[in-house]
């Protein structure tokens, strides 16, 4: 039996369980999958508790309502959003839920903030953990800003979190498809990117954060990536969006049905 670590989280949460002899291991082990659903993974609350409650669309650039055009409107879908903060401010995923009564599961690696999460009564799982860089769990050091914003770094902090593959977190749910991936993750959005197998599973429409892939570089490099996978950059003024190639067929066939019509 692996000795299993505790690591304390703020006062009001629950503590993290982590057995160390998980890291470095496939991202599909059935006793890691099984790990996640059990300890780590926490279910929907189902009862609001918004500052704003009388919002729609609480994204920041209007996301959420461009994701709900792609989809045609589309109810009961299941949602990933990582780099979920505190679950209501600037949310790319609240509206679906709220709205569209879709499913999901929220991700958010900073303890503190993840709190706040909790309070929400957010209609979704919840799990706090960095996405992990590579296809298996890892440690990792993690650090906040002047802004309290935080992101994984090599520097040595005081704070190290449990970082698992956005793979793993899904098949815990048993999820192969996911009608939208939000990825916020402070310019990591590549690497966690690259860990996923799209020969098993799907994402019908990504967002990723352009605040810090900004760069020109940095979106041709996310976009030739994501091509080469089989998805279709569309247009945004917001962060960048892909659509997964049989979302795209069926929006043609969508409009020559309405032609005919």
């Amino acid at each position: 039996m692996l000795d299993v670590e505790e690591e304390e989280k703020p006062q009001g949460t629950q503590k993290i369980m982590w057995d160390p002899g998980f890291n470095g291991i496939p991202q599909d082990d059935p006793d890691l999958i099984a790990y996640i659903r059990e300890f780590l993974l926490e279910p929907p609350a189902g009862h609001y508790n918004l500052d704003e409650p009388y919002l729609t669309d609480f994204s920041e650039f209007g996301q959420s309502i461009k994701v709900d055009q792609i989809l045609h409107k589309m109810s009961g879908g299941f949602f990933l959003e990582a780099g979920a903060a505190n679950g209501e401010a600037y949310s790319n995923t609240l509206f679906a839920e709220r709205e569209r009564g879709w499913r999901g599961v929220l991700v958010e690696p900073d303890p503190y903030i993840y709190q706040q999460m909790r309070t929400k009564g957010r209609n979704a799982y919840t799990i706090n953990t960095c996405l992990a860089l590579k296809p298996t769990p890892h440690m990792s050091y993690f650090q906040r800003d002047v802004l309290d914003e935080g992101r994984l770094t090599d520097t040595e902090t005081e704070l190290q979190l449990q970082c698992l593959p956005l793979y793993s977190i899904l098949l815990a749910l048993n999820v192969t498809t996911v009608d939208y991936l939000s990825l916020d993750l402070v310019g990591y959005e590549l690497q966690v990117l690259q860990t996923i197998p799209w020969d098993k599973m799907r994402a019908m429409v990504i967002s990723v954060d352009f605040y810090h892939n900004n760069l020109y570089q940095s979106y041709q490099t996310i976009e030739n990536y994501m091509v080469a996978q089989g998805y279709v950059a569309l247009n945004s003024d917001s962060d960048f969006l892909f659509a997964h190639p049989q979302l795209m067929i069926e929006t043609i066939n969508n409009i020559i049905t309405g032609r005919r019509h």
